[in-house]
Order: structure tokens, then sequence, then C-alpha cells
């Protein structure tokens, strides 16, 4: 079963009330993906660019999940889509996103990367402009340095939405993403 929850998104917020949105929905999941047929002891949280800082954010920051009422353990593992996981706002709109008196210790995923944190699968383009792959790559030798399991594809020739788009049928030939994630979705929670 998949649970698709919306967040607010900058200029209506800034951090860290788009992850506390994220962290809220882990919570009513954990309360309530039993009425649903779910399995609220396996949770696989995964997104996309944005949606991908924010999984990350949450599967790492351990403490943050807890203060919204989250149990970490329930984060059977982490899908990152071309995820910004070592954001360095270089631009106005992303310094306005993530204000002062926060700094990169407090929005980037990869500052919370501990051996607690769960196994995790990264999907990248390799020509991806918009979020470059060496942050996927930095994240994966971090987890890696801490023997968290975690698995990199990186695919040549391919953008920042191809990691995405892969999921609509129409395009599925793109990228192997889907396969790659649900054999990783099925390896971290058990066949379905």
């Amino acid at each position: 079963m998949a649970v698709l929850p919306d967040y607010r998104l900058y200029p209506q917020v800034s951090f860290p009330a788009f992850d506390e949105d994220g962290a809220h929905a882990v919570a009513w999941v954990e309360q309530h993906v039993q009425e649903f047929g779910g399995d609220a002891r396996h949770i696989v949280l995964m997104g996309h660019s944005a949606g991908g800082h924010t999984a990350a954010f949450l599967a790492l920051n351990h403490a943050f999940l807890r203060k919204f009422g989250a149990d970490p353990s329930a984060i059977s593992g982490l899908v990152g889509l071309s995820g910004t996981y070592v954001l360095v706002p270089d631009t106005d709109t992303l310094r306005a996103t993530f204000p002062a008196p926060y700094t990169v210790k407090d929005w980037q995923p990869i500052q919370f990367a501990d051996s607690e944190a769960p196994p995790t699968l990264l999907l990248h383009g390799a020509d991806d402009k918009e979020v470059l792959p060496e942050e996927a790559i930095e994240l994966r030798d971090t987890l890696e340095g801490l023997h968290v399991q975690v698995e990199l594809h990186l695919y040549p020739h391919r953008g920042h939405g191809a990691t995405v788009a892969s999921f609509a049928p129409i395009v599925r030939w793109r990228t192997p993403s889907v396969q790659e994630t649900v054999a990783f979705i099925n390896s971290v929670t058990g066949p379905r």
C-alpha cells in the first residue's frame, strides 16, 4: 500500500515547516495504516527532489520524528529519487527557504546519518543539473562508512526528472527505477 501525503512549499512556508508536515504524515501512517491493511512496523519513506530531501531528513533525523509522535524504528527503508541530501542554499529563493537561524547542521539530511539509519536506495540521473549526483554519492559514502545497507544507481544520460518519470507506464523504459524500487521495498519489508 502507498500513502502519498502532500506538504506545504516555499513561499507559503520555510524550513522546517515542510519537514514538519512530513513528520506529521509519518505519525499518521503509523497510527492508521493498519486500518487500510498496511503494516505500521514496515514503513518505507520515498521522495523525489525536494520530496527526497524530506524523506531522507525524516528517515535519518530520529529525534525530529519522535518530536511529532512517530517511531523511527518503524522506518524500514528510504528510497531517494534525485534528492538533495547535502543542500547548500546558493540562490535567494533557497536562502529564503532555509533561513537563519537555521544552518546546514539543521537541514542537511546527511548531518543526521548514523548507524541506526534504515537501509537506503538512492536513484539519480548521472546528468542531473538541478541536484548534482555528487549529493547521492556523498550520502552513499557516508552510510557505507557507518555500515548501513545502501545502494546507489546512477542512470547514464538521464536528468533530474528521469528517476520519477519512469514510474509512469508510458516512459517506464527510461530507467529501471520501478523495478529497483520494488525489489528494494520487498527486501526491507518482505514480499507482498
